[in-house]
């Protein structure tokens, strides 16, 4: 229904639109995925856009030959992690993604400094994500439940399930989470 019809909000405040999007295959595996995803995320961002009136952020580099086609005022890139270290084998495409991205964005914001060198000759904000300073040093308090692993991360190729299999199998009353 989404690849004929495209998306409908799924949730709204004043000012803010909600839309959910699935992806056929995951677009940062390859070229055709990628290209794939694009093609309909232009499709709805021209759907969902009011023109002039809109900004529009990518948050991942192969969202951006979507969005910087979008009819929108501005066209923004917000850059937590940096693709072409998390998946070797795409490095090459990335890299490039990259240098279009710090040609053509109206604006960047990455996570940070560290991802400065990703975007070279660019004015670039940095807002960092994660835990404030504060908490760092406070003191470790006992967990209130059974021990637990969390992942919280990309489900990529580099994700080891093997690995994480083997580590709750000697800790069996471990639980992930």
């Amino acid at each position: 229904a989404r690849l004929g019809g495209g998306t409908r909000p799924v949730g709204e405040r004043p000012g803010l639109e909600v839309h959910a999007r699935s992806a056929l295959a995951p677009a940062h595996l390859g070229w055709a995925p990628q290209r794939i995803d694009s093609a309909l995320l232009r499709r709805d961002l021209g759907r969902v856009s009011r023109g002039s009136a809109t900004a529009v952020v990518a948050t991942t580099p192969w969202q951006w030959p979507a969005v910087r086609r979008a009819p929108a005022g501005r066209r923004l890139f917000d850059c937590a992690d940096d693709w072409a270290a998390l998946i070797p084998e795409r490095r090459a495409a990335f890299l490039r993604m990259y240098e279009r991205i710090a040609f053509e964005a109206d604006a960047i914001s990455v996570a940070s400094e560290g991802l400065n060198s990703l975007f070279p000759g660019r004015d670039v904000a940095v807002v960092r994500n994660g835990v404030s300073s504060e908490m760092l040093y406070e003191q470790v308090r006992p967990a209130p439940d059974a021990p637990r692993a969390i992942y919280a991360g990309t489900l990529s190729g580099r994700f080891d399930g093997d690995l994480v299999r083997g580590v709750l199998a000697r800790c069996r009353d471990w639980r992930l989470d």
